[in-house]
């Protein structure tokens, strides 16, 4: 039975309320940056949420008002977190407490949540943070004070007669100074223009206090909960002052280094979302709007402004939970007046198996009313949260600095963009391992072990759990790097003399400095196993964060030529964006996955698992017999595996094996990790079980052949014969 009987008094309010004419809206994104809207997900006063990607799973942080929402109307404000797919809700936390936000660190969910002892009201004087590494247990949140409104610097003195009071907050994690912290931006009002926004910076304490009455058996992973908060200086603000500045939204992008800052403001009986971003979120005179912004006029280059769409109900498969809510009182919110877009959140996403933004916001009439606060969702598809915020900017700028920046961020999204015969309609391509790009849609990542028969015209049939399905051949063509980038390679040492000076204009995307041995077409390599340990992360990630690095062991078909192989098989560990890794929140950390490259144009991936520095990785490749593969990237510690088994034609003929550092968008050398790695436990054998490594007892070593073809950091590969191992120098 649908749920609309304790809605009766709200659809009443609805149907009475005064229908609203929107003012006409100029689009300021340009179509393929245009936010998706998908409609409204909830009624009732809804408005501060936090989408956040927990385990892997999309949730949203919610703020159940007390004696407001149409569910709570008899209770105190509460927390809960609930997933938008599948309607799943946690228990109820943080009782007494809203207008909050929600940050994850070292696997602990962090709320920070306004305590509303009355309601939201001018009695608002504090905040709190709640922590748990377990979210659907109601025993398992921790709490402690951040800040109190009385604190020294908190709310300017005076604030024109008013008691100081707190509202909205947000923290996020992010440079100042060159060096990693975090900072809140919270909301206070002290008179005209209205709401405002300030910043205090987070300090770690230099030891967690073990009579804390809050302390957690978490030690240090929880310790954002006792940080100290402290405001910047309130200079330079007057012109950030001139207008409103509500519900605060911030955000670290270190695709660009920029800070950003949505935030509400009204005029004209409007009230828009808009966007700001700086380098210096210290200084309040460096924050700046897009191009085309008006102080005077807040429909000129909003982030986005009231639209009707947002009053449709939203498709099926978000928030079943409430579905029957909205969807029974749709005509009345059809209805409803809508003067306003404020309290957007927004994180990235993978959703229907791409990448995304996703974007919760209120609309409605900011007053108390039934439709003060309706909650609604959107998407833009294909672009992470950090391409979406840095996109806003580099589209609407006609400066050549912004320009430039605009075309390395195309260059450095591993993006390669081609023309079909008409000169229109770009497809996008993605560089995978193999030194190829592939068109996005014919990358497939998946979630467990699969299995994959090549069949002789190209098609596969890929199963996974069980299930089987029928791949077509890849409709675009497979592209190699070399026809972008020319770089001529043989079977001996090579240096790309090109490379011998970087600097922040240039860069490069390669193997780096590989070891290879060959074999011939009646011995086929049939083993290949080989054990490395995780090294310490990189200094950098270039200058617009995505500069990645690959260490794995490989098979391919080709005799070892450059640009001949049709397929590779290898078990990868990475560091930072790859075509199998695409969510941002996962490029900070070393990953392992198994891929596999084909000749029907299709790339695959495998389950993604996180390492640590230390860990001990083992690549193996397998002919299980007929050419049937089994690949498995394993992480020794916990024997967690992403594997596949590939099936591949009998015309293939695996005769060539890398050890391989390959880098991606290197702009120099801290783009690698320090010292380097050794690949040992060696294992390549034949189908005469001759071509193998000593240490096993086997006949013969390998004859590996070292190839470097970048040394702009003296990278080497070291072969030691005796002992069968192969050591990869990042740098001297």
């Amino acid at each position: 039975m649908t749920r609309i009987l304790p809605f009766t008094n709200i659809l009443l309010l609805l149907l009475i309320s005064s229908t609203f004419t929107l003012p006409t809206v100029v689009a300021t994104l340009p179509a393929t940056l245009t936010i998706k809207r998908l409609g409204s997900v909830d009624l009732g006063i809804l408005a501060e949420t936090t989408p956040i990607v927990w385990n892997d799973e999309l949730w949203l942080m919610e703020c159940i008002q007390g004696k407001k929402y149409y569910g709570n109307l008899n209770g105190e404000s509460y927390i809960r977190f609930t997933n938008p797919f599948t309607g799943k809700r946690t228990p109820h936390f943080a009782i007494g407490y809203g207008l909050g936000n929600a940050v994850v660190e070292n696997e602990t969910m962090f709320v920070f949540a306004t305590k509303t002892p009355y309601g939201i009201s001018t009695n608002n004087t504090e905040v709190s943070v709640f922590w748990s590494k377990d979210i659907m247990s109601a025993s398992s949140w921790n709490t402690n004070v951040a800040i109190h409104a009385n604190d020294e610097g908190v709310i300017p003195d005076g604030c024109a007669g008013r008691k100081k009071s707190l509202w909205n907050t947000c923290v996020q994690k992010g440079i100042v100074n060159g060096k990693a912290t975090f900072i809140m931006a919270y909301e206070y009002n002290c008179g005209n223009p209205g709401w405002q926004t300030h910043f205090a910076i987070g300090k770690a304490p230099p030891s967690l206090s073990s009579s804390s009455s809050s302390s957690s058996s978490d030690g240090e992973e929880t310790s954002l909960a006792f940080y100290d908060w402290d405001p910047i200086p309130y200079e330079n603000e007057h012109d950030f002052t001139n207008i409103s500045h509500a519900n605060p939204t911030i955000r670290w992008n270190q695709l660009d280094g920029y800070w950003y800052l949505l935030s509400t403001r009204g005029a004209d009986r409007v009230l828009v979302e808009d966007i700001y971003r700086t380098k210096n979120p210290l200084d309040f005179s460096s924050w700046k709007p897009p191009t085309g912004w008006s102080i005077t006029n807040p429909l000129a280059a909003p982030l986005i402004a009231p639209s009707a769409e947002d009053q449709n109900v939203s498709p099926a498969n978000w928030h079943p939970d409430t579905k029957a809510i909205v969807e029974g009182n749709k005509t009345a919110v059809k209805k409803a007046k809508n003067i306003n877009t404020s309290d957007m959140d927004l994180c990235t996403a993978m959703i229907n198996g791409q990448i995304s933004t996703v974007l919760y916001w209120a609309w409605g009439d900011q007053m108390l009313g039934p439709t003060a606060m309706v909650l609604s969702v959107g998407i833009v598809e294909g672009k992470s949260m950090e391409e979406f915020l840095s996109s806003v900017f580099v589209a609407t700028s006609t400066t050549d600095v912004d320009k430039k920046q605009e075309k390395n961020i195309i260059n450095d999204d591993i993006v390669l963009k081609l023309n079909n015969n008409n000169g229109q309609n770009e497809e996008l391509y993605t560089l995978m391992h193999d030194n190829y790009y592939y068109h996005r849609e014919c990358i497939h990542i998946h979630d467990d072990t699969f299995k994959i028969e090549n069949l002789q015209n190209g098609d596969e049939h890929v199963t996974v759990n069980d299930k089987k399905s029928l791949y077509k051949k890849c409709p675009y063509p497979r592209i190699h790097r070399s026809s972008i980038n020319d770089n001529k390679i043989n079977n001996n040492i090579v240096i790309d003399n090109k490379q011998q000076q970087q600097n922040v204009e240039s860069y490069y995307s390669d193997w780096v400095a590989y070891a290879k041995a060959t074999t011939s077409n009646t011995n086929l390599f049939t083993f290949f196993n080989s054990t490395w340990k995780v090294p310490p992360p990189p200094t950098s990630k270039g200058p617009f964060g995505l500069s990645s690095v690959y260490l794995f062991n490989g098979l391919e078909d080709g005799a070892g030529h450059a640009g001949n192989a049709s397929l590779i098989l290898q078990p990868v560990l990475s560091y930072g964006k790859s075509g199998c890794i695409l969510n941002p929140i996962d490029w900070g950390k070393w990953n392992i996955v198994s891929y596999l490259v084909s000749g029907s144009g299709r790339a695959h991936c495998g389950k993604r698992i996180e390492v640590e520095e230390g860990d001990e990785i083992v690549g193996t490749m397998i002919n299980k017999g007929n050419n049937n593969w089994e690949v498995d990237a394993i992480r020794v510690k916990t024997n967690e595996k992403s594997s596949y088994i590939s099936q591949l034609p009998v015309d293939k003929t695996i005769d060539a094996a890398y050890i391989t550092l390959e880098g991606m968008i290197i702009y120099g050398c801290n783009a690698f990790p320090n010292g380097s790695t050794t690949f040992f436990n060696n294992q390549l054998k034949t189908t005469s079980s001759i071509t193998s490594n000593t240490i096993n007892g086997m006949e013969e070593e390998t004859n590996w052949v070292k190839i470097i073809k970048h040394n702009e950091c003296k990278q080497n590969v070291l072969i030691n014969n005796q002992e069968g191992n192969v050591t990869i120098v990042y740098k001297q």
